[in-house]
């Protein structure tokens, strides 16, 4: 998976894909941080912010907002029964369990 290739470059490790370039990439929206991090980080910021989650215009959490509106497509996805590795069907669950695979307003 791109994160475990990423560490393993940033340990020195000489891999043929993804390049530096795509791996900034990934890391620029968001997708270098483990998804048990960004969760986190998405609590927080629920905690943080009248239990709502972040939006295109909270500038200081674009890559927040990217992971979350990412993560609903791929559960949706995964409900239509396309295979999807990643995130896990238990990464899912967690990720619905608290309120976010539904958009605006729980529809």
């Amino acid at each position: 998976n791109t994160r475990s290739i990423s560490k393993r470059k940033q340990d020195g490790e000489t891999i043929d894909t993804p390049t530096d370039e795509q791996i900034t990439q990934f890391e620029t929206i968001g997708l270098s941080t483990s998804f048990d991090e960004k969760l986190e980080e998405l609590v927080a910021f629920k905690d943080k912010h009248n239990n709502r989650c972040p939006t295109g215009r909270d500038t200081d959490y674009k890559k927040l907002f990217n992971w979350v509106k990412n993560t609903r497509s791929i559960s949706k996805r995964k409900q239509d029964g396309e295979t999807i590795d990643t995130p896990t069907d238990e990464q899912i669950t967690q990720f619905e369990t608290i309120g976010l695979s539904k958009g605006r307003g729980g529809k």
